[in-house]
């Protein structure tokens, strides 16, 4: 998608994503730091205080001296709290992850706790390190009391402190999936807001038409949409300047061509030739006038169509009568070739429509059709199927067009071979021209007159179409 409003969202929500997650992995890991850092203090603190109840125990003891503490006085075991579901008046659940180890000088167990911290080896090594025992790992910490002469030992299982550390990083998971939905929908607000300008000139700008070329208005304008609303203004100054100058070069054109044309057919007429080749060359001259007229009046109405709006004088417009008025300008044609021309159309047809326009297109196509039938040929003008829409459809008996050619006669200039015509090649563009402009629908067929021929059927747009009855 081109739209850069969609663009601008899409890269804020990944950019955000990847922020929380960067967010949540640097605080996963700074969690994990700060809390080895936390229970490497706990062992040490733990530690101590256990160093100095021991050095109370033993005083109240009596005066032994401690490197010759008899294993069977003074062995003190922990209670056992597994059976602690989370925590209560008897303690936490995670007493079982922790334990202590006592030994005399000589490596005798004196005292101990924790469910599986028999398993826990007595190594005369002082400070931090990592143990297995009892299937786990545990982080432990040794310290020798010089005054009782007692190696002491505390650990705490590793699984305590990934299972505090996974569950902080849920919290914060958890609270940012929380926030996500609004923080979605404040961004979505944000960059609408923001581009409420952009759209506003561009429905501006789309509601107008070749007959509405005023300035854009400044107001609320950001002074970054400034110099694209100057721009604007700049261009369709130039564009009214260039449509106003080709409405004079068409109207002056129409005046300063079609005079002298008009002049030289006469003078063309007016030879009284004296034998048959003077008369061929007579009838040659009066044809290319006639040619020459009829391209020239086509390429006026081709310049106008490109410059009608499309909402320009609409008016409900009677298809029968108008199709009647279009046969009677080509009635001469159709009469000195002895077509027969029959229309099948209700009285009661009619849309709104720019009836010049619509003019235009009718007299081109059934134009066409009287041009390429060939002497008493058929010609059927007759009503759509109720199915395809309000329109009409041309039949006739001419030589038809193939594949090829259907897909190419709507080009500029192009004539099909083998037509035994002298068109132009524009007619069928300036059809094309209007179809597209006001959003019509033609589709070229053969013909269900004869083996040849060509089926024109017109869809004049049926949500601008209604019957009067």
């Amino acid at each position: 998608m081109n739209s850069v409003r969609t663009q601008l969202l899409l890269a804020l929500m990944v950019a955000i994503a990847l922020l929380m997650a960067a967010a949540v992995v640097m605080s996963y890991q700074s969690v994990s730091y700060e809390t080895e850092e936390l229970y490497d203090a706990e062992l040490a603190q733990s530690a101590r205080v256990l160093e100095s109840l021991l050095s109370i125990e033993l005083d109240f003891a009596g005066p032994v001296r401690p490197g010759e503490i008899s294993p069977e006085e003074r062995v003190i075991t922990a209670p056992n709290v597994s059976s602690i579901e989370e925590y209560d008046q008897f303690g936490h659940k995670y007493e079982k992850k922790l334990a202590f180890r006592v030994w005399s000088r000589k490596g005798t167990l004196l005292l101990g706790s924790g469910e599986k911290s028999g398993m826990l080896e007595y190594a005369p090594q002082r400070g931090f390190a990592y143990e297995e025992a009892g299937g786990d790992t545990w982080r432990t910490f040794t310290l020798f009391s010089e005054p009782l002469a007692l190696w002491i030992k505390v650990a705490h299982r590793l699984e305590i402190r990934e299972e505090l550390t996974h569950k902080i990083a849920v919290l914060n998971t958890s609270a940012l999936l929380l926030v996500m939905p609004f923080m979605v929908l404040l961004v979505y607000l944000i960059v609408r807001w923001g581009f409420k300008p952009v759209l506003h000139i561009s429905n501006e700008v789309a509601n107008r038409g070749a007959h509405n070329l005023d300035h854009l208005s400044f107001t609320s304008v950001p002074a970054e949409l400034k110099p694209l609303v100057n721009e604007i203004n700049r261009l369709m100054a130039e564009l009214s300047i260039s449509l106003e100058r080709q409405k004079r070069f068409t109207s002056n054109a129409a005046h300063e061509l079609r005079t002298p044309l008009a002049a030289i057919k006469v003078h063309a007429q007016n030879l009284f030739p004296e034998d048959e080749r003077t008369l061929k060359i007579q009838q040659n001259i009066v044809q290319g006038i006639d040619r020459l007229a009829h391209m020239f009046n086509q390429l006026i109405t081709l310049s106008r169509m490109e410059a009608v709006d499309r909402d320009y004088l609409l008016q409900p417009v009677m298809l029968r009568p108008l199709v009647q008025e279009v046969l009677q300008e080509l009635q001469p044609e159709a009469q000195k070739k002895q077509q027969q021309i029959t229309l099948e159309l209700q009285d009661s047809l009619s849309l709104e429509a720019n009836r010049d326009v619509l003019h235009i297109l009718l007299r081109n196509l059934v134009g066409n059709a009287v041009r390429y039938t060939p002497e008493q040929g058929q010609i059927r003008i007759e009503s759509l199927p109720v199915d395809k829409g309000l329109g009409l459809v041309i039949s006739d008996t001419g030589p038809g067009l193939t594949m090829e050619q259907k897909k190419l006669v709507f080009d500029r200039f192009y004539r099909a071979s083998g037509q035994g015509s002298d068109g132009c090649g524009i007619g069928l563009s300036i059809v094309s021209e209007i179809c597209e402009h006001f959003g019509y629908q033609i589709e070229l067929l053969d013909s269900n007159l004869s083996t040849t021929g060509l089926r024109i059927e017109l869809c004049l747009r049926p949500q601008e179409v209604k019957a009067r009855n």
